[in-house]
């Protein structure tokens, strides 16, 4: 059995993966489809976690999570900016990233870093902003 701290490494891992790979991606757009559609996506994927930063820095002044006795989660936002980025490259990807999500979800409860209703609540409130941000502008190259 893995250790807390060795589960804790690939928890912190997670995040950079999904970015690495968003990476590649942004390299193959800028292959087929050129350097604009390119930026136009780095832009997008800027905007994305900006909006996370964001949302969390609105929480912290307002306690929204916390009077509902939850708590932000900025690792469930920010590795849900690169999963949905992600799952809209394909159906494989998709599954993939949806998948990896949740077993990183789960690490996440089973690391004591949150609950199951802050993921799921953080979730609720970022992707459907993410989904209506990516779908209709993201080059799927």
């Amino acid at each position: 059995m893995l250790t807390y701290e060795q589960l804790d490494f690939i928890a912190d891992l997670y995040i950079p993966v999904l970015a690495t790979i968003s990476f590649y991606f942004l390299v193959n757009i800028v292959r087929v489809v050129g350097i604009s559609k390119a930026l136009i996506n780095i832009a997008l994927l800027g905007g994305a976690v900006a909006y996370i930063y964001g949302l969390m820095f609105i929480d912290q002044y307002f306690l929204i999570w916390q009077s509902l006795d939850l708590d932000y989660s900025t690792h469930t936002a920010l590795a849900l900016v690169f999963v949905v980025f992600l799952a809209l490259k394909g159906t494989r990807l998709m599954i993939f990233t949806v998948l990896s999500m949740l077993f990183y979800a789960g690490l996440m409860v089973y690391q004591d870093y949150h609950s199951v209703l802050d993921i799921v609540s953080t979730g609720l409130v970022v992707t459907p902003v993410l989904v209506w941000l990516f779908v209709k502008k993201v080059s799927c190259g």
